[in-house]
């Protein structure tokens, strides 16, 4: 449970930094290399421990090695490895990572194992309710940026975008 928590917790630094990243190539530094680095290395470990983790489905090596196979280790793949081989500088690799939103379900792990700590004396419908409502803010705000990053992307795209309104005149540099 530990790693899935790590892996979410991974993939929610994806969904939130590599937007902006994508925006602002020029943000990009040792940090977010690093964090960048991390973040697949971690997604990697994740790939190789699907192969043998079992499920409520899935109870023996065989069903877990080729239910995993079937689907999911294609979109984890190509959501991981280009980026890494092309040392994180290639975009287009890079925006395969967007790939790992198809494990939206799974990305509120986390948030459950939270609710359930901070109320222990609660009926599960509370929990269940709490935890509904952390889906629907966390999904919204995740939209929010979702949409505020490509509409300033659409906005630098062209010489003549909005974006390019907000450059200081003198010098030509963005004032963000």
């Amino acid at each position: 449970m530990t790693k899935d928590v790590i892996v979410q917790t991974m993939t929610w630094i994806t969904l939130l930094i590599f937007p902006v990243l994508f925006v602002w190539p020029d943000a990009k530094g040792n940090f977010t290399d690093l964090l960048e680095w991390a973040v697949d290395v971690t997604w990697s470990f994740e790939i190789l421990t699907k192969f043998i983790t079992a499920d409520f489905h899935n109870r023996t090596f065989k069903a877990t090695f080729t239910s995993y196979l079937k689907f999911w280790f294609w979109i984890d793949a190509v959501s991981t490895i280009p980026a890494m081989i092309y040392l994180q500088e290639n975009t287009y690799a890079n925006l395969s990572k967007f790939l790992r939103i198809l494990h939206f379900s799974d990305m509120f792990s986390p948030f459950r194992l939270l609710l359930e700590y901070m109320m222990p004396n609660a009926i599960e419908r509370q929990i269940e309710n709490s935890y509904k409502l952390v889906i629907i803010f966390a999904t919204v705000l995740l939209v929010g940026h979702f949409s505020a990053c490509g509409w300033v992307w659409i906005g630098k795209y062209d010489e003549t975008g909005w974006m390019n309104v907000l450059k200081n005149p003198e010098t030509g540099e963005d004032q963000w």
